[in-house]
């Protein structure tokens, strides 16, 4: 998984960022808990309580795909937060360098 230096000089950055993190961090809760499952699924009693924990587990893999494309949504925003910032003190963007 990506890490991210969260200590951003600058202010725009840092909403994304921690939002990045805690996105990351709640995926990491998911696979936990999707491990815990996998190796519980055989010590169930009943059929029931099996397709139970299928439907759950079933359940977090799509909140754990949503939460990965939501990050990647955030990281083309950084992307294009980054772009657009001033490449020098002179105040030119890298957008406005290339196109000279």
């Amino acid at each position: 998984m990506i890490t991210y230096n969260l200590s951003s000089h600058n202010p725009e950055e840092e909403p994304i960022l921690r939002n990045i993190d805690t996105m990351s961090q709640r995926i990491i809760a998911l696979d936990n808990e999707i491990l815990f499952y996998q190796d519980h699924m055989t010590a169930f009693n009943n059929v029931n309580e099996f397709f139970r924990v299928l439907h759950r587990m079933d359940d977090l893999t799509r909140e754990e795909n949503r939460l990965y494309n939501q990050i990647s949504e955030e990281e083309q925003k950084l992307y294009v937060l980054r772009e657009i910032q001033p490449e020098n003190p002179s105040g030119s963007t890298k957008r406005e360098s290339r196109d000279r």
